[in-house]
């Protein structure tokens, strides 16, 4: 029979030693409390992953002389461009370049006037600035940071 992980990203002796610390408990909201906690420290690893990703990407193009920008996602969790948007100058295509379509990034041969207006010129003193914010909501309200 074969076993199903919690999460992806767990190996099989992470994901028992967290389900063993999950069964001790007594109560529903501390296992959630546990459950969350375990999920927020994998969530902040993905997004640290894929934002390294991004940034590796844009300082590969700016060695080639290309315009690089940055619009970072502030509308939703996981929503619209996922992490944000990385356009880079060029007229490659994202699943040539990658081997997969990788909705975060595109190339656009004439970077537009919006573009220019509403995203951030990334050049290599602000590659940091290529990033992604966690918004964790509660029945449907943003929560403080």
């Amino acid at each position: 029979m074969q076993q199903y992980y919690a999460c992806m990203i767990c190996d099989k002796e992470d994901h028992l030693k967290y389900q063993k610390r999950v069964w001790k408990m007594k109560s529903p909201e501390s296992l959630w409390k546990e459950t969350k906690q375990h999920f927020d420290r994998l969530e902040r690893s993905l997004i640290d992953c894929y934002i390294n990703f991004l940034r590796e990407v844009a300082k590969s193009y700016l060695k080639e002389k290309r315009r690089v920008f940055f619009r970072e996602n502030q509308i939703v969790h996981w929503g619209e461009w996922n992490f944000g948007c990385l356009i880079i100058e060029g007229n490659e295509y994202v699943g040539e370049v990658f081997g997969d379509y990788i909705s975060e990034i595109r190339f656009e041969p004439n970077i537009s006037n919006k573009v220019k207006e509403e995203y951030i010129e990334i050049k290599e003193e602000n590659v940091g600035d290529i990033r992604y914010k966690i918004i964790h909501y509660a029945n449907g309200v943003k929560l403080p940071a």
